[in-house]
């Protein structure tokens, strides 16, 4: 994943680059299905700072970040998430969920 993360900041840097959200979020998803969470971890976090103001991939972050026990670091990205996107019901009741874990 360390070369993919080294690639991905080359080629974020020439003109005929182009990233899309969702690319990134499937193989997020898929790295969780394949059991390689901390691996996902790494393809989110790109993703957020690719799209900073995506509520989904702060979603998907966190998700991630839950799934791989890190609950203080999940509980700040679905806080951000539901900070870009009040309405997103689902997020609001796993945040509620890993508050009650984290206490």
């Amino acid at each position: 994943i360390e070369r993919g993360v080294d690639q991905f900041h080359k080629c974020g840097q020439s003109d005929g680059y182009y990233l899309r959200e969702d690319e990134m979020n499937n193989l997020g998803y898929g790295l969780i299905e394949a059991g390689r969470t901390k691996d996902a971890i790494e393809i989110f976090k790109l993703n957020v700072a690719s799209f900073p103001e995506s509520w989904n991939a702060h979603d998907s972050l966190g998700e991630s970040y839950s799934k791989d026990g890190q609950i203080e670091l999940a509980i700040a990205s679905y806080q951000k998430s539901l900070e870009l996107n009040p309405d997103n019901a689902a997020g609001r009741k796993i945040l509620d969920s890993l508050k009650k874990q984290y206490e």
